[in-house]
């Protein structure tokens, strides 16, 4: 089982309720992973990708995300897939897995 987090589970500015939902995803899996041991309960959490979704995200914003970023750009989709298919075919358990070009990488 994958679940897909988000960066924003830290506190995205302007969107609480996201925030907060992402959040809860890290907790439903961390609960579910307890209560289910074999079963390989995992987490993906993806930094700035540009998706039709993110294309409202003023250009502005977008570069400052990128230039936060350790290696100075966005997350590529074919990095997030890549991700998700090694994290689905791995043994692991109770992991996140973050794909984020070192955007705000923090302790899970």
């Amino acid at each position: 089982m994958l679940f897909i987090g988000s960066l924003s589970q830290l506190g995205a500015p302007s969107n609480a309720g996201y925030a907060a939902s992402k959040a809860a995803v890290m907790g439903l899996a961390r609960a579910l992973g307890h209560h289910y041991p074999m079963v390989r309960i995992n987490v993906l959490v993806p930094g700035f990708v540009r998706t039709p979704m993110t294309q409202s995200v003023p250009a502005e914003i977008q570069r400052l995300l990128c230039k936060a970023a350790p290696l100075r750009r966005d997350v590529r989709l074919d990095e997030v897939a890549q991700a998700a298919a090694d994290i689905l075919s791995s043994s692991w358990r109770g992991r996140v897995l973050r794909v984020t070009a070192g955007l705000l990488e923090t302790p899970s």
